[in-house]
């Protein structure tokens, strides 16, 4: 057996994170509600599996979101598409309304489809 002293404080960090994951595993539930989403577990990568736990248990501290990387590009490019919208209807003189009807819309439809990709992300399709 190793002796504790030798193992580093970094090592031992690892150690306590595997087996608590290890654990979490062992309790997992077959669904998870994370950001509004109802993800079954069993279908995930095991990967994002292990990050999904990690992230919604209370006790593993610095869990970053597996999510956060896909969100942040998506809400860019809806960010993007509609200051490129607003520009284009400005520029063209469309009414107040007209704009504002346009731009929920677009926002609307960008937002359906980033939602219809998570699954893609969370069960490595």
């Amino acid at each position: 057996m190793t002796d504790k002293r030798l193992i580093s404080p970094a090592a031992q960090k690892a150690r306590r994170r595997q087996a608590h994951l290890e654990e979490l595993r062992d309790q997992a539930p077959a669904f998870l509600d994370v950001h509004g989403m109802h993800v079954e577990l069993a279908r995930c990568t095991t990967a994002m599996r292990d990050a999904l736990l990690a992230y919604t248990s209370p006790n593993i501290a610095g869990a970053q979101n597996p999510l956060a990387d896909l969100e942040a590009i998506e809400a860019e490019h809806i960010d993007r598409a509609v200051i490129e919208l607003a520009i284009r209807l400005v520029a063209s003189g469309k009414s107040d309304e007209a704009l504002e009807d346009a731009l929920v819309s677009v926002r609307r439809h960008l937002e359906d489809h980033s939602l219809q990709r998570k699954p893609a992300r969370l069960y490595g399709q």
